[in-house]
């Protein structure tokens, strides 16, 4: 899902989903693997997104277009 994560910065998969967590006072830039869905919006993002500060993100990877037929 990512690459290498600031130190502030905490990755956790359950289920499907990526928790990204920045613990931080500073916004990190985080480069994932490839294109994510955000959970909350349904708005693709990645491979590079930017983390605010103490913010959090819930994704889950974009639908490979091959598996829906497209």
């Amino acid at each position: 899902m990512a690459g290498t994560l600031p130190d502030d910065v905490e990755l956790a998969t359950r289920g499907g989903h990526h928790f990204l967590l920045n613990h931080g006072a500073e916004p990190r830039t985080v480069t994932l693997t490839g294109q994510s869905v955000d959970v909350l919006t349904g708005d693709a993002c990645g491979p590079r997104l930017t983390l605010e500060p103490y913010g959090a993100l819930v994704l889950k990877d974009s639908p490979d277009p091959l598996e829906n037929g497209n």
